[in-house]
């Protein structure tokens, strides 16, 4: 019942942000297609940006997937004692430990897609960063070496 409202909040939120993108996108629309076009130094900010929306977004698709184990990892505390509990009293291995290798690939796949949700939900900063040194670095030198303000050395 939990993930049915977690998936219609989801979907509720996507439908708010479609909404305001693709309806009142006339500002966003008139920096990308204005006469002058956009400017070679500012560029990178805009590109930078508009991939962090990107893989913000990417994440959010993640999160109705991911949302069950995090709740499972919440809680893990309150279930984690009675488990360590019955391993001291009784000696034997615990029945929920004791789960056949499919099942913990399946854990761990659960895992790296929380991971990676939680990772690209918070903007992705150093693949951000990395794509645009690697992008726009060469450009950045070319417009420095066109412009007529000297680089200022320290």
């Amino acid at each position: 019942m939990l993930e049915v409202v977690f998936f219609l909040a989801f979907l509720t939120f996507v439908a708010l942000l479609a909404y305001a993108t693709i309806l009142n996108n006339g500002p966003l629309a008139q920096a990308i297609i204005d006469d002058k076009g956009i400017d070679e130094l500012v560029e990178p900010s805009f590109f930078a940006r508009s991939l962090r929306i990107g893989l913000v977004l990417a994440g959010l698709m993640l999160l109705p997937g991911s949302v069950p184990f995090l709740l499972k990892v919440l809680t893990l505390p309150f279930v984690l004692r009675p488990v360590v509990n019955e391993w001291i009293v009784s000696g034997v291995l615990p029945s929920v430990l004791r789960t056949p290798w499919a099942q913990w690939y399946t854990k761990a796949f659960e895992f790296f897609r929380a991971m990676l949700m939680i990772y690209l939900v918070a903007g992705a900063p150093r693949l951000v960063r990395l794509q645009v040194r690697h992008t726009f670095i060469p450009t950045l030198e070319g417009a420095r070496e066109r412009s007529s303000v000297p680089e200022v050395k320290p």
